[in-house]
């Protein structure tokens, strides 16, 4: 009898390719979804998904169920043993505004620990969840283990430090098998270049860059370290990475940070020749001079932090599993970005008044978060 995958965030990046995946495997799918009551939504994110990566897919294989208990145990109805069933967590609250962190803390943690309960008390093999790389902000090694000190930089990291966490003490006192998947940031795949659009991490800055370009930004300047490594991981490698650890023996309870072991072709001045080559404005290194780049660094401010330095992430977990050959290649990241860039979704933005250009590009002007705001304000005007 084949494999049976209960999955959430089929609707999301990480949730559809994995979905799409597990089909191309002979797998069934349970998707788990919200406010998707006849199922069309969430199977064409999965039937977008296999096409963008290139596989193709029994779309009879999946079954679209509510998000919640009654959804886990309608898909446990469905399957005579329990014990090929998997457990995937793939949804998450997405928001970096501290502001938000009671949503943060009610999505990604109390809903994951229900799911990790439910699932025990079901009798589910094994519960995935997909964390991220940066859970913590250590300086030095940072081990496969749960970090029991940290310092967050925003809503969405801390409350998946908080989910691990919790996750641990909870999967050890019932003795649910659990895997905790850290990827580092995920970019498209790396044959096609397929992503879902949204401008998260690595696109945040060329998304920013196209903004500033079409309303008259020729340069801009990042105060970061050019010769830093981005921790770059394709969406094809996070998933065929996660279902090869998958397939082999695994412990109770496991860490697996998702990390390319090679990144001499991504540091970040060469990611930035590819952002210059796409968003048409050339984004150099240094402190911010003009408006404009003062405008920029308010845009990345989010992911600037996990861009400005150099991550020590230890790589055990895949070498046990016999995962070797891990790079990224300058056509990866190309491919990502043409792929982004020429998604439909684009802002268009009206012709741009002279005055507010020369404002960008001006270098004498003080800056302040007063200038910065009224200078946002006006570019959403002529958008």
């Amino acid at each position: 009898m084949s494999e049976s995958f209960i999955i959430t965030g089929a609707t999301g990046f990480v949730g559809s390719a994995l979905a799409a995946y597990a089909l191309s495997e002979g797998k069934m799918v349970y998707a788990l979804s919200r406010d998707d009551k006849n199922g069309q939504r969430t199977r064409k994110c999965i039937q977008v998904a296999a096409k963008g990566m290139g596989i193709r897919i029994n779309s009879k294989n999946i079954g679209v169920l509510p998000f919640g208990e009654d959804g886990i145990i309608e898909a446990i109805n469905f399957v005579p043993d329990r014990s090929q069933v998997s457990f995937w967590h793939c949804a998450a609250e997405m928001t970096y505004n501290y502001k938000k962190m009671k949503k943060s803390i009610e999505f990604n943690v109390s809903n994951t620990l229900n799911f990790l309960q439910l699932s025990h008390s079901l009798g589910i093999k094994r519960f995935y969840y997909f964390s991220t790389a940066f859970t913590s902000n250590k300086t030095g090694p940072i081990e496969e283990e749960i970090h029991l000190q940290n310092a967050p930089e925003n809503a969405y990291q801390a409350s998946k430090w908080m989910a691990e966490t919790m996750l641990n003490y909870r999967a050890k006192e019932l003795g649910q098998p659990l895997t905790i998947l850290r990827p580092g940031v995920i970019i498209g795949h790396s044959k096609t270049g397929w992503s879902s659009g949204k401008a998260f991490g690595f696109f945040m800055f060329l998304k920013a860059m196209e903004n500033l370009y079409k309303q008259g930004v020729k340069e801009v300047m990042l105060n970061i370290d050019p010769e830093n490594e981005a921790q770059l991981i394709t969406i094809d490698q996070t998933i065929e990475w996660s279902l090869k650890v998958h397939k082999h023996d695994q412990k109770k309870f496991e860490i697996i940070h998702l990390i390319n072991k090679d990144r001499s072709l991504c540091k970040m001045k060469d990611v930035a020749a590819l952002y210059s080559k796409y968003s048409g404005v050339k984004l150099s290194f240094g402190p911010p001079k003009s408006v404009s780049d003062h405008m920029f660094e308010k845009y990345v401010k989010m992911n600037k932090e996990f861009a400005g330095r150099e991550w020590e992430f230890s790589e055990k977990g895949l070498d046990d599993f016999g995962v070797k050959n891990r790079k990224i290649l300058t056509e990866h990241m190309d491919l990502s970005m043409m792929h982004f860039i020429s998604a439909p979704n684009q802002t268009i933005i009206k012709k741009v008044p002279r005055i507010y250009t020369r404002i960008l590009n001006n270098k004498s002007i003080p800056k302040n978060e007063v200038l910065l705001d009224l200078v946002s304000k006006l570019g959403k005007l002529v958008r």
